[in-house]
């Protein structure tokens, strides 16, 4: 569904194929991504809490929940 968002929005990806290297914040996945744990763990209400207490909440496994965690 993140897809299908980024693109009614009017979001168009660079072209991947490139000869010099993209930062990764350009990657339509990398986009993705992040609003997709955005949405699914908001960062304010994450901010304070440990990786258990994320996975409990939120029904995500050990590694999204380290993700969150980090940013």
């Amino acid at each position: 569904m993140a897809h299908i968002f980024m693109y009614e929005i009017g979001y168009t990806p660079i072209l991947q194929r490139s000869f010099e290297k993209m930062p990764l914040y350009c990657s339509v996945e990398w986009q993705v991504k992040a609003l997709t744990g955005e949405i699914a763990m908001p960062y304010e209400e994450t901010k304070e809490m440990s990786v258990p207490e994320i996975m409990k909440k939120y029904n995500v496994s050990k590694g999204f929940a380290k993700k969150r965690q980090r940013y």
